[in-house]
């Protein structure tokens, strides 16, 4: 897989330590196999890491699980998603997208990154600013067992919290 070049609005330092990692474990243009991915060795990435695999139990179509969620991403969603189905999880009003982004990467084997923002009541401190924004940012990896066939995806998540962001959802393929 080739290195990425990350969106101009993705410069928190996660992202980009998060991409040069995963290039320098990357064999060639090849997926990287989980089997290369250490977190003690991104010990400091590890809390907005998560993991999914890519389930195939016969269903019509492939689903997701949380294999692991780092303290960080747990704190981002507020709520505790390790082992659950990503369907599940309620991760906002974009669900149905973020469901999609991997699932697109099962076609196109790329990185991916996307925004969601959506409004959620302002405390009441802050209502008379406007509505409260939660920005969600991801930079999702394909990887495989060794294999060819995509059977995971190791992500990083950032959130902000705001007023007047923009919401909705964007993906933008790398």
């Amino acid at each position: 897989m080739p290195r990425v070049t990350l969106p101009a609005d993705f410069d928190e330092p996660v992202f980009a330590a998060f991409a040069e990692h995963i290039g320098q474990i990357t064999p060639g243009d090849e997926l990287p196999p989980l089997s290369a991915l250490d977190l003690m060795e991104i010990h400091l990435l590890a809390p907005q890491v998560y993991i999914l695999d890519v389930i195939r139990d016969g269903a019509a179509a492939p689903w997701f699980k949380v294999r692991f969620a780092g303290t960080e991403t747990v704190t981002a969603l507020e709520l505790e998603p390790t082992g659950k189905s990503l369907s599940d999880i309620n991760i906002g009003p974009e669900r149905d997208d973020v469901v999609r982004i991997y699932t697109d990467m099962l076609e196109t084997r790329r990185p991916s990154a996307s925004r969601s923002g959506f409004l959620i009541e302002a405390p009441k401190v802050l209502s008379a600013l406007g509505q409260q924004t939660v920005v969600l940012k991801r930079l999702v990896f394909p990887f495989t067992n060794a294999g060819q066939s995509i059977d995971h995806f190791v992500g990083v998540l950032t959130r902000f919290d705001g007023l007047g962001e923009q919401t909705g959802f964007v993906k933008i393929d790398l």
